[in-house]
């Protein structure tokens, strides 16, 4: 069986990088480079190059036919806080820059938070229960003016921590660095 490499750019549908992979009598999988020389996969860095922060950069093993496959998913460069024990983070969802997926970690289960978003000149305030594992909901943040460059401000107020995290939308959050 014969597998290749894939990955998903920010925007993009996935695009095979690398092929021809069998798994060898070891266990591992090898290919052959363009001077026949056997090449493990564990030996080869996969990087995005310059990417929007908060982006997400899919990879996927698949073998020839597709039926096994095996995907990763990480954000390069990060949109993320912490304070203590607690995190933010935003992942940036939306191809013009203005939706992004907040989430958070390791706050007082069952704690009631303060969440505070601050964008284009104004300031929003509510109230947020985190499960009891420590996690806050999931929530997509929606910017107005598309095509606009714009900064703004996530910030969770709970009794032990205060993440925040500063970031841009619009056109500036779609620049890679």
């Amino acid at each position: 069986m014969t597998f290749g490499v894939w990955t998903k750019t920010f925007g993009q549908n996935f695009e095979e990088v690398l092929s021809g992979f069998q798994v060898n009598a070891g266990g591992i999988l090898v290919s052959n480079d363009e001077l026949g020389r056997s090449r493990r996969l564990e030996d080869i860095v996969l990087d995005p190059g310059p990417y929007p922060r908060g982006a997400a950069w899919g990879v996927a093993l698949a073998s020839e036919d597709h039926k096994m496959a095996a995907f990763a998913r990480v954000i390069p460069h990060p949109i993320i806080s912490r304070d203590g024990a607690c995190a933010v983070s935003l992942e940036l969802i939306s191809l013009y820059g203005n939706r992004f997926v907040a989430s958070g970690v390791g706050f007082g289960g069952g704690e009631d938070v303060e969440i505070e978003l601050r964008s284009a000149g104004q300031v929003t305030h509510r109230k947020q229960r985190v499960s009891a594992d420590g996690r806050l909901p999931l929530e997509v943040i929606s910017h107005g003016s598309i095509g606009v460059e714009r900064v703004a401000r996530y910030a969770v107020k709970a009794l032990s921590c205060k993440p925040a995290v500063d970031y841009e939308w619009g056109e500036a959050a779609l620049k890679r660095r």
